[in-house]
């Protein structure tokens, strides 16, 4: 489908082209792929050389001053995030490009309204994570060009031992001996090689984000249209003009209808059968035959679309159960920046509000997405209640039954074999948490 293909490539692009994955067989010509992939890694060791010294400038000089440290500890906590989990992404980048082909495969439009639908919510969702995205980062490379407080300079002097305060970097990093950041040439190199790094993050915090949207918003869309034919499961089927249907592939929604049929199996066995007597033969499939095949075609669609759900939760379990913990803190200290902003200057805050909103729109979309994976199956389970399943035959309704008992179970997203389940009353926790935190730092002084 074109809409998959889409964002299949506004995915995977940017990252290509930043060198912060390596597409297999990209180029025609293997040593350009080669290429591309030596290219990768000089990006990657730039990244972690990076990363050390933002790490290294928040233990060995922020941790001397409590709000300093946290503010340059929740920083690095999210630079660690995005590149983190987009170099898991990068080791198991096949999953990803298997998660791609089997939406290709399996992606069918039977019902375009509903198409329509999760197309327009996934878009402006893509807007959003957009605008906050750039906007947070906007606010990143800005800061140092406003008027710096007198907190700043005294924390730049005493601190990071710098002898020109006024030279302000995007954030404080350690250098070595024979760097003298305050020359001029050396604190452009460092402000330039600063400005790639953001570049970089914002890339992988929005290819993060859009995995987080797009692959759920597949199967929803097909749960929900699946659960259009599961309503008229021992219902008779009838087209626009009221002729009896009979559904072949509950996937695109075709069908044949009931003259359509007779004209089959007279064609299938003319030389035994009269007309009269195919549409016996079809009333009789009908009322014994055709259930338990409809009721088998929504079972197999539903293994389809289970398949790629087990396999995306298997995805973002890896992710998660390394990243959760440090996510979890970044969480916290976003809620400490919000309440340690009235001690700043006003220009100063804008970051900190578009890093607080960045870091609560991406824990809620998470557990969104986690409750939207599992009203997939609730979606089904309404579906079967709504239908008419006791018109079916003894056969057919255990068969239901045993279809009912499979679609009942929980599908949200769980981590550490389902001690940490993300879910709305979990988020609500977690903000909670983050509230007692900073509470704990008012009533301890550190505020």
């Amino acid at each position: 489908m074109e809409y998959i293909k889409l964002r299949r490539y506004l995915f995977l692009l940017p990252l290509h082209i930043f060198g912060l994955i390596t597409t297999p067989n990209f180029h025609r010509q293997a040593w350009k792929n080669e290429a591309h992939n030596i290219y990768t890694n000089f990006v990657w060791v730039f990244i972690a050389l990076s990363l050390c010294a933002q790490w290294t400038s928040t233990f060995l000089y922020a941790i001397h001053d409590v709000s300093e440290f946290l503010q340059r500890f929740y920083e690095s906590i999210l630079l660690l995030l995005f590149f983190g989990e987009l170099f898991v992404i990068k080791m198991r980048f096949h999953d990803v490009l298997e998660l791609f082909h089997l939406q290709e495969h399996f992606y069918k439009i039977s019902n375009r309204n509903i198409h329509r639908k999760y197309v327009m919510m996934e878009s402006i969702e893509l807007a959003v994570v957009f605008v906050i995205n750039t906007v947070t980062s906007l606010t990143m490379l800005i800061e140092p060009f406003l008027p710096i407080s007198e907190r700043n300079i005294f924390l730049m002097t005493t601190i990071y031992g710098r002898k020109d305060p006024r030279k302000v970097l995007i954030s404080p990093v350690w250098e070595p001996s024979f760097i003298d950041i305050d020359k001029d040439g050396y604190f452009i190199l460092v402000f330039s090689l600063q400005i790639l790094v953001i570049l970089l993050g914002q890339i992988a915090s929005m290819s993060l984000l859009m995995v987080v949207i797009i692959f759920p918003t597949f199967p929803a869309s097909q749960y929900e249209m699946l659960g259009e034919f599961v309503k008229l499961l021992g219902a008779e089927h009838r087209d626009g003009f009221g002729e009896l249907i009979f559904y072949t592939d509950i996937a695109t929604g075709a069908y044949l209808t009931e003259t359509q049929m007779v004209h089959y199996r007279y064609q299938q066995d003319r030389a035994n059968l009269s007309k009269k007597e195919a549409a016996v033969k079809l009333k009789q499939w009908k009322e014994k035959s055709y259930p338990a095949f409809y009721l088998k075609q929504l079972v197999r669609r539903y293994q389809e679309l289970e398949q790629i759900m087990m396999r995306y939760r298997r995805f973002l379990k890896t992710i998660s159960n390394i990243f959760l913990v440090p996510f979890v803190l970044a969480f916290i200290l976003a809620f400490y920046q919000m309440a340690y902003m009235k001690h700043l200057p006003r220009y100063n805050c804008f970051k900190i509000v578009f890093e607080f909103l960045y870091t609560i729109f991406a824990e809620f979309h998470y557990t969104y997405t986690s409750e939207l994976m599992n009203s997939c199956n609730e979606m089904m389970v309404r579906a079967l209640y709504q239908s008419r399943w006791y018109n079916c035959s003894p056969e057919v309704r255990k068969d239901v039954c045993i279809f009912l008992q499979s679609v009942q179970e929980a599908r949200h997203i769980s981590f550490f074999k389902g001690a940490v389940v993300m879910t709305y009353p979990f988020f609500m926790k977690l903000i909670r948490l983050s509230f007692s935190f900073v509470n704990f730092l008012k009533i301890t002084g550190q505020m």
